[in-house]
């Protein structure tokens, strides 16, 4: 079996909170989907539904797809397409995310990308993993 010294990576490094909450972000997201599946992609209810019950951050990356924490986007050259970003400006966590459209075309939240993967990033501004408490950024 595995000895504790193969996880200390994760454990000793103040990663593992970051590691269970993505996790976390693909069940929710899985659900979602489901739902949507079950009633329809483009059915308005369902839709409209989802738009009221957006309450919660938690709710708002269920909205964003999939979700992969990828801190290591900290240390590359990113340029930032929404949100307002300065030097003072602490991101706590990087999300390589697959549908950045509902948070730019709605939200102020820090979207980036990376042009040499040309991937999309939502840059965390607020600490902690438990998204069910944190107020849903303000939609526009």
């Amino acid at each position: 079996r595995y000895r504790t010294t193969y996880f200390n990576h994760i454990f000793n490094s103040g990663y593992s909170a970051g590691y269970y909450s993505y996790l976390w972000a693909e069940v929710l997201d899985k659900d979602a989907f489901e739902h949507f599946m079950q009633k329809g992609i483009f059915d308005p209810a369902t839709a409209r539904s989802f738009r009221e019950n957006i309450k919660t951050y938690a709710d708002f990356a269920r909205q964003l797809g999939d979700m992969v924490l990828c801190n290591e986007m900290a240390n590359k050259q990113l340029d930032i397409v929404s949100g307002e970003w300065d030097d003072d400006t602490e991101i706590f966590q990087w999300y390589i995310i697959s549908d950045p459209s509902f948070a730019i075309d709605h939200t102020d939240e820090l979207v980036f990308h990376d042009d040499e993967l040309d991937l999309y990033v939502l840059g965390v501004t607020h600490g902690g993993t438990s998204w069910d408490y944190v107020p849903a950024p303000d939609f526009h």
